[in-house]
């Protein structure tokens, strides 16, 4: 008997390794997402809720209910990615040490992924440059911009920090801002 009651160890007949497990804890959004890695295995999932300071308490916890809602063990598992930063130190400690976590024990590879990186490449199918952010306390924000080259963004030169009212000063042409800002910052930058 398995530890999800029972199931088969994968779904479906998929074969080991044919999905990728994605952690994101860099905001108090964390999210997790399953994605398939071989056509023809099952569409995927994805779950983002908010997490303020309880990650701890709840990223095990919402990784095991993908898994049940996909009907999938962590056998078929083949890779584990995580998004590295910039964002909360211990938010992202949380979400490295579960997928460290997850790779020893499945004995699978892990590989990292910027934070900026992530939320820049949601918006790769627009044809605008991006410019994606985190919040870095003390109403600053840690930002990168992303140029189109071809069907994706690529990142065009270093990160940067400034006041969050700033974020949008030097733009020259229609530019997408993407990060979490609360209500009163977003009024700041119009």
């Amino acid at each position: 008997m398995s530890a999800h009651g029972g199931r088969s160890a994968v779904a479906q007949g998929d074969a080991r390794g044919n999905w990728l497990l994605g952690i994101e804890t860099s905001s108090d959004v964390a999210s997790i997402a399953l994605v398939p890695t071989a056509s023809g295995v099952g569409h995927g999932a994805e779950l983002s809720w908010p997490a303020p300071r309880n990650q701890t308490a709840t990223l095990l916890a919402q990784v095991d209910h993908v898994l049940r809602a996909c009907n999938l063990e962590p056998e078929a598992l083949g890779g584990i990615v995580v998004a590295t930063g910039p964002g909360g130190f211990n938010a992202l400690r949380v979400g490295m040490s579960v997928a460290k976590g997850f790779a020893f024990a499945l004995d699978l590879p892990i590989f990292g992924v910027g934070t900026l990186d992530i939320a820049a490449q949601a918006f790769a199918h627009w044809g605008l440059p991006v410019r994606a952010f985190v919040p870095a306390g003390r109403r600053r924000a840690v930002f990168a911009d992303y140029l189109q080259l071809g069907q994706a963004l690529r990142l065009s030169g270093e990160m940067g920090n400034r006041p969050i009212p700033a974020l949008a000063a030097d733009l020259m042409s229609p530019t997408v801002l993407t990060g979490d800002l609360t209500i009163e910052e977003q009024d700041a930058l119009r």
